[in-house]
């Protein structure tokens, strides 16, 4: 993990989506979103015990229940490469708010804005 963000590079890959001059598996922040790619992967886990596995999966060995991959919206891109990862139309770089290191929950349902998707009633 070249990067340190817990996603194996060999996962990441040598692409270079957000077009900064950095392969993934060097860059910080993979889709130019301004969220760092350990941010989108692991950093909604509210217990820090998730990890990834080699295969791309997300797994917690404290709450072992489930392993799930790491795309919020099922649209098979992993949300550290999806700038709208929850699907709504709305750019993560925006949904994040002001510190990305602190993303936005407005909603305070534990998951971060560019996370969750809300249906409008």
């Amino acid at each position: 993990d070249s990067d340190g963000d817990s996603i194996p590079d060999e996962i990441e890959g040598t692409d270079d989506p957000d077009g900064d001059g950095k392969k993934n598996y060097v860059d910080a922040d993979s889709d130019g979103d301004t969220i760092s790619d350990y941010i989108e992967a692991i950093g909604g886990d509210p217990n820090n015990s998730d990890l990834i596995d080699s295969d791309g999966f997300v797994y917690d060995p404290v709450n072992s229940d489930a392993e799930d991959d790491i795309t919020i919206n099922d649209d098979d891109i992993p949300d550290y490469l999806d700038t709208n990862s929850d699907g709504d139309g709305l750019p993560d770089s925006k949904e994040v708010g002001n510190d990305p290191n602190n993303p936005v929950d407005s909603d305070n349902d534990t998951y971060y804005d560019y996370q969750d998707y809300t249906f409008a009633d």
